[in-house]
């Protein structure tokens, strides 16, 4: 058997120290302009730009190399009768692994939004309003793996040196040259029914609807039927992604009371399903290898589903409901109470082994939790 190890030939130079200047400069115009259509109505435009900086972790010097194998195991019958059985094992290597941050010299995320919005007003405590965005996003920081066969020193038995023709996958953050964009709207309301009388008055409802379309094609992902690498040094592109943590509709009920000392609401808010990321641990080409494997788990049907490595990762639909009162009992001193998650909702994840098949992956639960907080003033 060989036994190979990585190392750098000593004088040649492989290991050199890597200097970058890193900075930017970008310039973030906002326009807004209001019309007051009557007393009731306004009409509100907004355009702006606004930039999100790379995280430091991916400008930094830094990184790692690592072989990917795998262990075969297999049991010998015995070689003579009565005999006892032999189990061999064996290591295989796979590819080696280069997860890079050294310096990536990545662009500030860029932003541009307009915002129109229609707001009524017919009485006191009584608002309805409809929002229309859109959102253009550029020089996304993005998640990227590539391979390539290159030559690679080795150590043969840890004392000859040999060059061997490997392949490479390098894994890394890249600014995309593909834009994404944003684009919804939003209707809600709000209102007390103060026409009821005595302490009714103090009930009130507050809700709206939210509907996002969004498109994010230079987002990575894996479709398992095209293989467990990447082909022609870029991952398939089969997937028609969102972009990230943004659900198609999303909606929030709130009834409220409020009536002198006391302020009381329960809350309700739901979403539909979200893109979480196209390379989260433990779904990460390098944390598996680039390899399906087996998750063992009391939530399954069967005890135990497949995972695979860089597919989309997806959070559930969920509904979550929130309840909070306060009582003010004098200028000086006021308590709050307050209960999240009521209903106790499990939080699920799903990942998409292929566009349009979605199977479990993992199950959160929050609990619930309560709250109580005394203020007070001197």
């Amino acid at each position: 058997m060989r036994s190979l190890s990585l190392y750098s030939l000593p004088g040649t130079g492989n290991a050199t120290q890597n200097t970058i200047a890193y900075g930017f400069v970008r310039v973030l115009p906002a326009f807004n302009i209001k019309f007051e259509l009557s007393q009731k109505a306004i009409l509100r435009f907004a355009a702006s730009e606004s930039d999100a900086p790379p995280n430091l972790g991916d400008i930094k010097a830094n990184g790692n190399v690592s072989a990917a194998t795998t262990n075969y195991a297999a049991t010998l019958p015995p070689s003579t009768p009565g005999g006892s059985p032999t189990l061999v094992g064996e290591t295989l290597f796979q590819n080696m692994f280069s997860n890079n941050g050294t310096g990536q010299k990545l662009r500030p995320v860029m932003i541009r939004s307009e915002d129109v919005s229609l707001e009524w007003y017919p009485k006191n405590g009584t608002m309805l309003y409809a929002d229309g965005f859109l959102k253009q996003i550029k020089d996304q920081d993005l998640f990227s793996a590539s391979t390539a066969v290159q030559p690679t020193a080795l150590l043969e038995n840890g004392t000859t040196p040999v060059t061997l023709n490997l392949p490479w996958t390098y894994l890394q953050n890249k600014t995309s040259g593909v834009g994404a964009t944003i684009e919804g709207f939003e209707i809600g309301a709000r209102t007390f029914f103060d026409m009821l009388p005595g302490v009714l008055k103090g009930f009130g409802v507050n809700g709206s609807l939210t509907f996002v379309e969004s498109q994010n094609p230079g987002a990575e992902a894996q479709d398992v039927l095209d293989g467990n690498a990447p082909t022609g040094g870029t991952w398939h592109q089969d997937y028609k992604l969102p972009y990230y943590n943004m659900s198609k509709f999303s909606t929030n009920v709130e009834l409220m009371y409020s009536m002198g000392p006391v302020n009381f609401r329960v809350a309700y808010n739901w979403h539909s399903k979200q893109l979480l990321s196209t390379n989260a641990n433990p779904l990460s080409f390098a944390a598996t290898g680039g390899n399906p494997y087996t998750v063992n788990t009391s939530t399954s049907a069967s005890g135990s589903y497949q995972a695979y490595p860089m597919v989309p990762l997806w959070s559930d639909a969920a509904g979550y409901m929130d309840v909070g009162f306060d009582y003010k009992f004098s200028s000086h001193f006021s308590i709050k109470l307050s209960a999240t998650n009521v209903l106790n909702t499990l939080s699920k994840t799903m990942q998409e082994p292929m566009p349009g098949v979605f199977t479990p992956f993992d199950t959160y639960m929050t609990d619930r939790r309560y709250t109580m907080t005394a203020m007070a003033h001197f």
